[in-house]
């Protein structure tokens, strides 16, 4: 079990959350507590995109290199430390 971090840069996805149903927009944030259910969808044709933190690790986490390799394979982005502070730093504008 973990706790759950997101927030949200892109998009509008549906959250299932516990018993709850609700969509979250751009610069929100949800703090998911441990044994509580969630679930994302993406109920549009605009693509989503967030930032997951879990604590602790979950087990069999992979190392930075082993996500860059999974994420890649398939057909994702995946952004450098530089550009993820520059997209931090302009939503912080």
């Amino acid at each position: 079990m973990y706790e759950l971090s997101l927030y949200i840069l892109d998009g509008q996805p549906l959250v299932i959350y516990g018993d709850e149903r609700f969509t979250m927009h751009p610069h929100t944030a949800l703090h998911c507590e441990k044994g509580v259910p969630v679930g994302f969808e993406n109920p549009t044709e605009e693509p989503v995109s967030l930032l997951l933190s879990f604590t602790p690790s979950p087990r069999g986490a992979m190392d930075s290199d082993e996500m860059r390799a999974f994420v890649e394979a398939r057909g994702r982005s995946v952004f450098s430390p530089e550009a993820m502070n520059e997209m931090a730093g302009e939503l912080l504008r």
